[in-house]
C-alpha cells in the first residue's frame, strides 16, 4: 500500500490511537534517479534498480506483498507505474504531484545511488534533484512540526 491510500491508513491509525495528525510529521520514501531525460535516467539507473528490487524481493514489504522483478533490467523502463521514480525533473514531479501536492506529507526521502552507479552519475542526479525537484516539493506539503504530539483522552 502506498500513495494517498498509505497516508490515509497512517492518519486513521493516529486518530484511532488518540493522536492528532497535526502533531506528527509524515514522510514518504522512494528509490529513484533523476537525469536530463527519462531515457538517460533509465540508462544510468536500470541495472542498479534491478538489483535493488531483486534483493528486496527476497524479503517481503510491510504490506506482505512480494514485488515483481522483471526478467531483465531493460524491462524496468517499460513498467507503467514502477515503485521507483526515474526520469527527468518534470517526469519526477508529474509522478509525485498526485500523491504530494496539498498533502499532509512533511518529509520526502530519495534513495538515489544505486549499486554500480559511479559517484559522478550519482552526484549529477542529486544536484539536479536539489536544483529542480526539491524547490517544488517544498511548496507541496505542509510544514513539519517539532516534538511529538500528546495522546488525547479516548472516549
Amino acid at each position: 500500500m502506498g500513495g494517498r491510500e498509505g497516508i490515509a491508513t497512517y492518519l486513521q491509525g493516529l486518530e484511532e490511537g488518540g493522536f492528532s495528525e497535526r502533531d506528527f510529521n509524515y514522510q514518504v520514501f522512494y528509490p529513484g534517479h533523476v537525469a536530463a531525460t527519462r531515457d538517460q535516467a533509465w540508462d544510468e539507473a536500470e541495472e542498479g534498480i534491478y538489483h535493488y528490487r531483486d534483493f528486496y524481493t527476497l524479503g517481503r514489504s510491510i504490506t506482505g506483498t512480494k514485488r515483481y522483478v522483471p526478467p531483465s533490467p531493460a524491462d524496468l523502463r517499460n513498467e507503467a507505474q514502477p515503485p521507483e521514480i526515474v526520469g527527468s525533473p518534470d517526469d519526477i514531479l508529474r509522478r509525485l504531484e498526485p500523491q504530494l501536492k496539498d498533502s499532509r506529507v512533511t518529509h520526502f526521502g530519495l534513495l538515489q545511488r544505486m549499486a554500480g552507479m559511479s559517484t559522478e552519475v550519482a552526484r549529477s542526479s542529486l544536484e539536479l534533484f536539489a536544483k529542480e525537484v526539491m524547490p517544488v516539493l517544498k511548496s507541496w506539503g505542509r510544514q513539519p512540526v517539532s516534538g511529538m504530539g500528546a495522546r488525547r483522552a479516548l472516549a
